[in-house]
């Protein structure tokens, strides 16, 4: 509900002399108000642009230390990842020399137990093949082997027996000689006869280069005697027979001996020059 109004009656006079005053003050008010606006908001602006630079400043300052922070932290960073490289870069070294000196000492078995196995393989193939030879009447390697030493050893005693029979019949030739010249000479002094010449020696016989394979640390090796040191070394037996074949082949008269990984003679052979 509305409530009423109370009328006021007031004189036309008192009315006109009370509200002139006020009125008057009121304008005085409000122009002073407007002076100080702008002195106002120039201060706030300055507060404001102040505090720009105050937050600017302090962002700075800690940019400044994070900024430092960070360096420091990467430096630490570079540091601790350059250990670690280090550290998986010598493991991973050594693991792989241990794998290769690992490597290295299975082959060297594996080779020591492949040529093993290879020796006793020949030798129960000979001790096999034999008995049947025998049987068929067929010499075995042991029987040339010691066949081709008689040989060796009577072809020496003739060719001894034949140097001495030369030499004897050259001295009873030239004694021969000498006397029938000395008899002619008295007869016929000017006929004169020359000295039978004398019979050249044969040449002897260079002897022979004996060459022998035989068990080795690293293998088979080949030596030739009156050597100390190998002529070659072999990881197996066969190869060390090969080169050993080619090389008294090479420098015959030779003789080639070959031996059981227990060191006792398996094969003998003579190479004669061509």
């Amino acid at each position: 509900m509305a409530k009423k109004k109370k009328k006021v009656v007031v004189s036309t006079k008192k009315k006109k002399k009370s509200s002139d005053a006020p009125k008057a003050t009121t304008s005085k008010s409000s122009s002073s108000a407007l002076f100080t606006i702008p002195n106002n908001l120039a201060d706030q602006a300055r507060d404001i642009w102040m505090a720009g630079l105050g937050a600017l400043s302090a962002v700075e300052e800690e940019g400044a230390k994070l900024f430092n922070t960070l360096v420091q932290r990467g430096e630490e960073w570079e540091r601790t990842g350059k250990k670690q490289l280090k550290a998986a870069t010598d493991t991973a070294k050594k693991q792989a020399d241990e794998a290769t000196e690992a490597a290295t000492e299975t082959f060297k078995e594996m080779t020591a137990a492949t040529a093993k196995l290879i020796d006793d393989l020949e030798d129960r193939i000979e001790k096999a093949v034999e008995p049947v030879l025998e049987r068929m009447g067929v010499p075995g390697k042991q029987d040339l082997a010691a066949l081709t030493a008689q040989i060796e050893m009577l072809t020496e005693k003739l060719e001894r027996i034949a140097k001495d029979d030369r030499t004897k019949t050259s001295t009873k030739a030239k004694k021969a000689a000498e006397a029938v010249s000395d008899a002619v000479a008295g007869a016929k002094e000017s006929v004169k006869k020359k000295p039978a010449a004398k019979k050249k020696a044969a040449p002897k016989k260079p002897a022979p280069s004996v060459y022998a394979v035989e068990k080795h640390a690293d293998g088979w090796a080949v030596m030739k005697e009156g050597n100390e040191r190998a002529t070659s070394v072999h990881g197996t037996k066969a190869a060390a027979v090969k080169d050993a074949r080619e090389t008294a082949k090479a420098h015959a008269p030779s003789m080639l001996v070959i031996y059981k990984a227990d060191g006792t003679e398996q094969e003998r052979n003579t190479y004669e020059a061509e």
